[in-house]
């Protein structure tokens, strides 16, 4: 029995030298190329892209409309700016001034979860934290604010802890392609 077990050890053994790239660099190499690696027996899958992320985004529907999302991807961290429309209703005695670009910070994209978050424009009163789930064209955000202790919580748009949780926004501009940034298209055909 024990010589029957060593004999099919040997056997395996040599087959699997006969099928396998004697160096690890190419046996690595072929890995990558089927979508996993190799090197221990965990399965690692290949990340997708990620520079789906960059462009502006839009959200209508909310206060102080559109909420506009600038995103970009350098590296493994998301960076941009966020800003909201401006909005004057006298009838209301409502208006706004907080209309500029702020950036954002500690950006973050796994998979299709994009993360970041972004400190209220003129008195730093408020940490608003986004979350967004990315789907095609469309990224469906959930919105959190922390105010400080004696802070102003500010009103119903973006930088206002009574603004929307729960938006959607939509990309209405794409990252320029490889073939835009150098001037020249490349059509194939």
């Amino acid at each position: 029995m024990r010589f029957g077990a060593c004999l099919f050890a040997f056997l395996i053994w040599n087959a699997a030298a006969v099928c396998l790239p004697r160096d690890r660099s190419s046996a690595m190499a072929q890995s990558k190329s089927v979508g996993w690696a190799a090197g221990n027996t965990q399965i690692r899958p290949v990340k997708a892209p990620l520079s789906a992320i960059t462009g502006v985004w839009k959200a209508d529907g909310v206060a102080y409309a559109p909420w506009t999302l600038t995103l970009q991807l350098e590296g493994s961290k998301v960076t941009g700016t966020v800003s909201q429309g401006r909005y004057n209703n006298r009838n209301r005695q409502r208006a706004t001034t907080l209309v500029d670009p702020v950036d954002i910070y500690d950006g973050a994209i796994r998979g299709n979860i994009v993360s970041f978050k972004c400190v209220s424009p003129g008195r730093p009163d408020r940490i608003i934290s986004f979350s967004g789930k990315m789907n095609g064209d469309e990224i469906r955000f959930t919105r959190s604010v922390r105010v400080r202790p004696g802070g102003d919580p500010g009103e119903d748009g973006i930088f206002g802890a009574s603004g929307a949780q729960h938006f959607l926004a939509r990309r209405v501009v794409r990252a320029p392609s490889n073939e835009d940034r150098d001037g020249t298209s490349r059509s194939e055909g």
